[in-house]
């Protein structure tokens, strides 16, 4: 049928966007093109990066920094605020800015290991000259909120991860004196399965369309 617009797009996701943005993007395309069957994949950034390397998933959003092969075509999208967040019940929220010493004296709550979250987190304290404090590892985004919810730790969050849960009252931001910490998002593809196997899905669909839903969830444009 000429314009017809169909078929299957196996998408993939870290975590982060896997969970907080995808969906909303998945939506947006549903709306304009209701023949598309989406199926998405949620992994840590190694296995989508693989996934994409070997022909299983179309496209994919990855979130922080990865080295991809040279079949990986990757572009970024935008950057993701990372904020330090807290129970409410913790009296840090009372104070009007954090300083390093607070953050010192701070149990963080991180993701595990082989994360690109926890590899942030390193990033950060060795930013801000101050040294590891780590409660707990947890395996995801979900159980780390939880658990700061109960106050059992801090944690630093990519904003979209915790914006609900923020707006509220379960978490509260710690105001840091340097903020400008950013976690990014970058759209991936395999270059030969783009031009061979989904060419003229995506010429139709245009990838544009994931990066202005991503804008406008944010509220950028």
């Amino acid at each position: 049928q000429k314009g017809f617009i169909g078929g299957t797009l196996n998408i993939g996701g870290s975590n982060t966007p896997g969970t907080y943005i995808l969906p909303h993007v998945i939506g947006e395309f549903k709306r304009i093109y209701p023949n598309i069957k989406f199926n998405l994949i949620i992994s840590n950034t190694s296995e989508i990066a693989h996934l994409i390397n070997n022909g299983t998933l179309d496209v994919a959003v990855n979130g922080g920094n990865c080295t991809y092969s040279n079949y990986i075509f990757a572009k970024k999208l935008l950057d993701d605020q990372l904020i330090v967040v807290a129970s409410p019940k913790n009296p840090c929220c009372d104070k009007e800015y954090i300083s390093n010493a607070d953050l010192q004296e701070l149990s963080f709550i991180v993701h595990k290991t082989d994360s690109q979250l926890y590899t942030y987190y390193k990033n950060f304290i060795e930013e801000l000259n101050i040294t590891e404090n780590i409660s707990m590892s947890l395996g995801s985004i979900e159980s780390i909120k939880q658990a700061v919810c109960e106050n059992l730790g801090v944690s630093l969050m990519p904003y979209i991860s915790v914006k609900s849960e923020l707006e509220m009252g379960l978490l509260k931001k710690l105001n840091l004196k340097q903020n400008n910490f950013t976690y990014p998002y970058s759209l991936i593809y395999n270059k030969n399965k783009y031009s061979k196997t989904i060419n003229f899905m995506v010429k139709n669909i245009n990838v544009l369309h994931i990066i202005s839903c991503i804008y406008s969830f944010y509220n950028i444009v």
